[in-house]
């Protein structure tokens, strides 16, 4: 399970500001993992500005609002930033002890240098990232480096290459020629003590560029040229020789491309830049092992119709059918990359691992935003945006996928996509199919994503064999804390076995934990077996805590061939429908299911009219067949309270201490209907003096029952 203790949301709406502003301050919410407010009255709050070499402002007190858990964060005068990108983290301490936000992912601030710093004083200001142990910081002196100085520009105020400034916090660079005391300093080089005096100033600066150039490389001053011709072979050959190193993209600088493919443990940094193919559908970018993007802006060719060639980021491991095993590629970082109008994928991903994408949008994509075939510790977090994914095809769209392949049953060829999770992401304007979904995966996670205007909120379903039968189903999957809001053309949330024959499933949905979403006209209109969440062909379902509202036509759908189910502690407003009449907060739809309804709350608001049915029954069981349902307390002001929980198939609050007496109802006498062990009890809904209430007195079969 991946999910932080805490997290961090801005809600200035702004995290830029310039060099030396001390009137515009940023202002941040906490959270739980449960995603509620922090209380921070009673506690000191401060918090850090750093980059990889050290802290710029430590332990600086924040403004605590009136809200609950909103702080506001400030830079004074006296505070020699610098500019660039810099990583906030805050302190709570209390009584409890100390907790650091966010606990996962990072929150960043951004300080872009003024034209006061660089014309009005003799010194200028400038700030680099040195990617290796040996360079931690660079100093830019003199006219002679502006060259230098315009490169440690793009590296730190559009790469989040954070500015190097652990001995000094950015080191004054004397330019002109000065021979003054500052100059000599300048001349300096001091790298985690160990110091180097140069005899000019342009002899530090030639020390500097070449190792700057030693690990980070300016495609723009290696060939390609960005002025809309094919730069496909210029940067291919920059990324195949300097393979392993940082690649700095321009700020404001567009390439158009054929198709790239970045070479082993490369990082590419490409804040406001773009590479682009608006000639053909293909894979733009091809990603090897160890690669990581950060802040690239990836374009195709567009979405208005379908295309499997358009693909903005493609992550393809391979079969070895000889020596049968998966070369897969693996180690892939996405950090706020913007990919948008593709014939099919934002990011395709098979024979993939251990891959995060953190952060960014994806847009205007024919078939899915993320997919992933076969793929293993895949996770998508840190508010990823992926909207309007359209036309798509044969009847699917999806946000984010993971599954497999059913060209071959061979698991050891084709397995499972597990351990993958999506959290705290946005997925919307998908309502052709699914904003999230496995088709046969394991230990796949959806937690608290806000999902708009799809068919499908969340599907957890099996995967088909060869001949288009259902052979593998999903097991240990988790749908938490999800905000969807439907559009009354699907269900919220659904779990399905691998199952074509009710009460014979091939393989069951196992072990799918539902919790603490909330559903807003979900379900599908006029389809009586639907609902906010739907569930068939599983085994272990805990449906607990939910809330839906305004659901169609049912709350909660307990569909077929469901064993050891728990519906629980959930709150069901509203359920409606114009053409269903059994609107329902739990329906138990068909045969073949047992489980617990138990502690859930029904509570009707609106009121039917002549063409909508609103709340009509709390709990229905709709058939008598081979089910098995314990009901507990529950709190219930639907129109009728609870329908068809009456004979064999039912038990009211059937546990007590040592005890497995049942507690039935129905009509006629249970004598030679019901059977029960001793101590039971049933209620003869049609009886009348002497012929209501009877007792199990004596036997194990379903005689003995005495009238009282």
């Amino acid at each position: 399970m991946i999910k932080a203790v805490n997290s961090v949301d801005l809600i200035s709406e702004a995290n830029v500001i310039k060099q030396g502003d001390t009137v515009n301050s940023f202002t941040v919410k906490l959270y739980d993992k449960d995603g509620a407010p922090v209380d921070v009255s009673g506690s000191n709050v401060t918090w850090n500005l750093f980059d990889d070499d050290g802290r710029v402002i430590a332990d600086r007190a924040v403004t605590k609002e009136s809200e609950p858990g909103v702080i506001t964060l400030g830079i004074s005068s006296t505070d020699s930033t610098g500019h660039g990108t810099f990583e906030v983290e805050i302190k709570v301490e209390s009584s409890a002890g100390t907790e650091f936000f966010p606990a996962e992912g990072k929150f960043f601030i951004t300080i872009n240098r003024n034209s006061e710093n660089l014309e009005e004083t003799p010194v200028a200001y400038a700030t680099l990232t040195y990617f290796q142990d040996s360079v931690d910081e660079t100093k830019a002196n003199s006219q002679q480096a502006v060259e230098t100085a315009d490169e440690a520009k793009v590296t730190a105020d559009n790469a989040k290459q954070q500015s190097s400034s652990t001995q000094t916090q950015l080191d004054q660079i004397v330019v002109d020629g000065d021979s003054s005391v500052e100059a000599a300093q300048a001349r300096v080089r001091d790298i985690k003590g160990e110091t180097k005096t140069f005899t000019t100033l342009k002899e530090r600066n030639d020390d500097t560029d070449s190792k700057l150039r030693d690990i980070t490389v300016n495609i723009k001053q290696n060939g390609a040229l960005g002025d809309g011709s094919d730069d496909t072979a210029a940067i291919q050959s920059v990324l195949d020789t300097y393979a392993g190193k940082t690649i700095l993209i321009p700020y404001g600088s567009s390439f158009n491309v054929t198709s790239l493919t970045i070479p082993l443990n490369t990082q590419i940094i490409g804040y406001g830049a773009k590479i682009y193919n608006d000639s053909t559908h293909s894979t733009i970018i091809n990603l090897e092992t160890g690669v990581e993007i950060i802040g690239l802006e990836i374009e195709g060719l567009g979405n208005s119709s379908y295309n499997s060639s358009g693909i903005g980021i493609g992550i393809k491991g391979t079969w070895n059918s000889t020596l049968r095993v998966i070369n897969y590629v693996q180690d892939i970082k996405l950090t706020d990359c913007y990919i948008h109008d593709l014939g099919a994928y934002g990011i395709h991903a098979e024979y993939a691992r251990n891959i995060k994408v953190s952060g960014g949008k994806i847009q205007h994509v024919g078939y899915a935003g993320i997919g992933g075939l076969s793929v293993d510790n895949v996770h998508v977090f840190n508010k990823m945006h992926i909207k309007e994914v359209s036309p798509g095809t044969s009847g699917n769209t999806y946000g984010v996928f993971f599954s497999r392949k059913s060209t071959t049953d061979d698991l050891e060829e084709l397995p499972h996509s597990q351990n993958c999770s999506v959290s705290g992401c946005t997925i919307e304007d998908a309502p052709l199919w699914e904003a999230l979904d496995t088709h046969g995966g394991q230990n796949i996670e959806f937690l608290n994503n806000t999902i708009r205007n799809c068919k499908v909120g969340i599907a957890f379903v099996s995967i088909d064999d060869l001949d288009s039968n259902p052979l593998y189903a999903p097991k240990k999957c988790k749908a938490h804390g999800n905000d969807i809001q439907g559009i009354g053309t699907g269900v919220g949330i659904i779990a399905t076995g691998a199952i074509t024959a009710v009460g014979s499933p091939v393989e069951y949905a196992d072990r799918i934990s539902i919790q603490g979403n909330t559903l807003t006209e979900c379900g599908i209109k006029g389809n009586d077996a639907a609902g906010a969440i739907e569930i068939y062909g599983t085994r272990g379902a805990s449906i607990v805590g939910n809330t839906s509202i305004d659901s169609y036509p049912h709350g909660i759908s307990i569909y077929h061939t469901n064993q050891g189910f728990t519906v629980q502690g959930n709150t069901i407003v509203d359920p409606q429908d114009e053409t269903v009449v059994i609107v329902s907060g739990v329906v138990i739809r068909s045969t073949h299911n047992s489980g617990v309804v138990s502690g859930n709350s029904f509570i009707k608001v609106k009121e039917s009219t002549t063409s909508l049915n609103v709340a009509k029954r709390g709990i229905y069981l709709a058939s008598q067949s081979n089910n098995l349902i314990h009901v507990g307390p529950n709190y219930n002001t639907f129109e009728i309270k609870q329908n068809g929980l009456e004979g064999q198939a039912v038990r009211f609050n059937s546990e007590m201490g040592n005890s497995s007496f049942g507690q039935f109802a129905g009509l006629g006498s249970p004598e030679g209907n019901i059977t029960a062990p001793m101590g039971s009890t049933y209620i003869n809904r049609g009886g009348g003096a002497g012929s209501t209430f009877y007792i199990k007195e004596s036997g194990s079969g379903n005689t003995g029952w005495v009238a009282k």
